[in-house]
């Protein structure tokens, strides 16, 4: 009997430890890496046993709560202020604590204090903070914008003084931007240096191209819209970059990048012949990028092609792509007659006939042939007298002209001149490495 009593109890005490599992209770604090330690005693306070990080559950002894009622914990974590925290058997059961929000631990520093404590609860300290500063910022704002204001008032005072009154557009606000001096007129346009209106900050001015009269001329505006298109596609070192193009009360105009410098035809005689050479190679280089996509210019010579001085010499650009076409369409002519200028077309586009990339090749060649000699190989007064000349007759030999030029250049211009586009260079790259004594690329 005794014996069966003892089992009994046996079995009792194994049946009651077996539902006596640890509690696992999850320390919500801030910093999440707060490191749990079962606290000594109540009378010695102090970290014990560590329990693990309140990253993730801890286990918690069942047996504990027994003894005690209520378990107490020491929560650690560098930079910041030990916290004690007892939990009681109903926030065991619970699994969490706290029941509700976040415990955070306090900043062992001042600066982290004051970090801490605008983030708690003093959020009316930091308010009325960020209030000063933003009102401080707000005036400090209003004055820099109205000396701006001012500054631009006096410099658009300047601009007016000086502008030209006969001509309709100077000053005239086009699309942001607001027109102050002419560049250049041409035939169909005229080219305008504008600055931003906001500011007439000068380091941001741009080249505005408007054109004139497009109402009376179909063709003309035909010519403009194709430049805008032909434009678009082309993003080159050696060519000049469009920005924008505009339609304003029936004014129809281009923003382009603004070249501080001068046209080849004003450095003529000015600069040595190599580095004049060298400038017509760098635009047959933007010729070449054009010409793979499908794009003549026809209309190359000195005033297209724009060399930037300042603020220090750099590259050559080439302008103007009022007349370039593609490749494929037709020859856009008036009357018909070939666009372009007399001293500088290629036979095959005097004849109307179909051209390609040696039509640029033969006018880069002209050119060339101006700034070894100081002449063009044919000249007159007559635009119609210097068409028949390219057509009929054969230029004077450079190495008869200028017999101190070097051979192999002479012998590239004379051929780049080629009244038969199947006499000149099959590519304008290859043109340019005959004339710049570089390899193609």
């Amino acid at each position: 009997m005794r014996l069966n009593l003892l089992c009994l109890a046996c079995l009792l005490t194994l049946l009651v430890r077996a539902g006596e599992q640890d509690y696992l209770v999850e320390f919500r604090t801030e910093p999440a890496e707060t490191r749990v330690y079962l606290e000594v005693s109540d009378s010695k306070p102090g970290p014990g046993e560590f329990l693990g990080l309140a990253s993730e559950p801890v286990r918690v002894p069942r047996a504990l709560l027994r003894s005690r009622g209520s378990a107490s914990f020491v929560l650690e974590a560098d930079g910041y202020l030990t916290t004690h925290a007892r939990l009681t058997l109903g926030d065991m059961e619970s699994g969490r604590y706290p029941a509700n929000g976040v415990l955070v631990l306090e900043p062992a520093n001042r600066s982290m204090a004051l970090v801490r404590l605008l983030s708690r609860g003093s959020l009316w300290i930091g308010a009325g903070v960020l209030l000063v500063v933003g009102v401080a910022m707000n005036l400090r704002a209003r004055a820099q914008r109205e000396q701006q204001l001012r500054e631009r008032q006096v410099l658009l005072e300047r601009l007016e003084a000086r502008a030209n009154t006969g001509d309709p557009y100077l000053m005239m606000l086009l699309g942001g931007y607001r027109l102050v001096s002419v560049l250049g007129r041409g035939a169909s346009s005229v080219v305008y240096r504008a600055l931003p209106d906001d500011t007439l900050d000068e380091s941001r001015e741009v080249a505005i191209k408007l054109l004139m009269n497009s109402a009376d001329d179909p063709d003309r505006l035909a010519r403009f819209d194709r430049e805008s298109r032909v434009y678009r596609q082309l993003r080159h070192p050696h060519i000049a970059m469009l920005y924008e193009v505009g339609d304003q009360h029936g004014l129809r105009y281009l923003v382009l990048q603004r070249i501080r410098g001068k046209t080849l035809r004003e450095l003529l005689g000015q600069e040595p012949v190599e580095v004049l050479l060298g400038w017509l190679g760098q635009a047959m280089a933007g010729l070449h990028y054009a010409h793979q996509r499908g794009i003549l210019h026809r209309d190359v010579k000195p005033e297209n092609i724009m060399v930037e001085l300042e603020p220090a010499p750099g590259p050559a650009r080439l302008m103007d792509f009022g007349l370039a076409r593609l490749v494929e369409s037709r020859s856009l002519t008036r009357d018909g007659s070939a666009l372009g200028t007399p001293a500088y077309m290629a036979p095959e586009v005097i004849r109307g006939a179909e051209v390609d990339g040696r039509c640029d090749q033969y006018s880069c060649g002209i050119v060339a042939y101006e700034i070894v000699a100081g002449q063009r190989p044919f000249g007159g007064d007559e635009p119609n007298t210097v068409l028949y000349q390219h057509l009929t007759e054969d230029p004077r030999d450079l190495r008869e002209l200028c017999p101190d030029a070097p051979p192999a250049l002479a012998a590239a211009i004379m051929r780049m001149i080629a009244r038969a586009p199947e006499d000149r260079f099959a590519t304008i790259e290859e043109a340019r490495a005959a004339l710049t004594g570089s390899p193609a690329s």
